[in-house]
């Protein structure tokens, strides 16, 4: 199985790289890019970068309920857009998960950087990585619940315009101590006006496959605010998830 996630995001890889060079031939250097229908999904990572001097604030709640335990988690990002290419992120976020007898907490800090591969009108890519720091390393261990290790997630992003919608792809890896995680996800949103429909359907793979699919809300153009909601549910246990995610966008000084 594990040879099957890598030849699935090795052939991501290439398809976008192949499509690259197609577009850096096809696509004029002053055409608009992607137009930027949302900020963020709500549990599906979007191809979008922030622009030069650009800064998004963005914080999240969520919750899961899986078995006999429920896990909330509370995190705020900063995004910020070194130039239109390339972006640095960082994240703080919180989770306390409550079993039965005993409760776990974590407490972990996420750097990120984001590089676009290319962007044009009907379609962009991108590429990021993650990085993830513990921030404290729990004595008890909730079953199903890993103690906290030092993690790396490389991923592909890839996003193409279809009439009002867009579809988002993405594909990666996690690796952490001598553990290795695969994750994937397709969303879709509908772009006219201030609300935006999204569907979404996102997997994990370590051991065994994890699939769910779920629904959501963005409402934006509110003056740099957005506000995305959203709820899934696992498609192969009766686990779900669901979000409630508040960002601000504005830019740093004057061009």
């Amino acid at each position: 199985m594990k040879t099957y996630h890598l030849f699935l995001l090795l052939f991501l890889f290439f398809y976008v790289g192949s499509t690259t060079i197609v577009f850096a031939q096809e696509e004029e250097e002053d055409e608009p890019g992607l137009q930027q229908l949302i900020q963020e999904f709500s549990f599906t990572e979007a191809v979008y970068l922030q622009e030069r001097r650009e800064v998004q604030a963005t914080l999240s709640y969520f919750r899961t309920e899986f078995d006999i335990q429920v896990g909330n988690s509370l995190s705020l990002d900063l995004e910020y857009g070194i130039t239109d290419w390339i972006q640095v992120s960082a994240e703080l976020e919180n989770n306390l998960l409550q079993g039965t007898d005993r409760n776990y907490t974590s407490h972990r800090l996420e750097m990120g950087t984001m590089v676009r591969i290319f962007n044009s009108p009907r379609q962009a890519a991108t590429f990021a990585l993650e990085v993830e720091f513990p921030l404290n390393k729990p004595d008890i261990v909730v079953e199903g619940v890993e103690e906290d290790e030092l993690s790396y997630s490389p991923s592909l992003r890839y996003a193409r315009q279809f009439g009002n919608t867009q579809l988002h792809l993405s594909g990666g890896t996690e690796l952490q101590a001598d553990e290795t995680s695969w994750f994937y996800s397709a969303a879709a949103v509908y772009g006219t006006g201030r609300w935006h429909p999204l569907i979404e359907i996102t997997g994990t793979y370590q051991e065994s496959a994890d699939w769910y699919a779920g629904t959501g809300i963005a409402i934006n153009h509110l003056r740099g605010w957005e506000i995305i909601a959203g709820v899934r549910r696992s498609l192969n246990r009766p686990d779900w998830d669901a979000s409630l995610r508040v960002l601000y966008e504005f830019t740093l000084g004057n061009e």
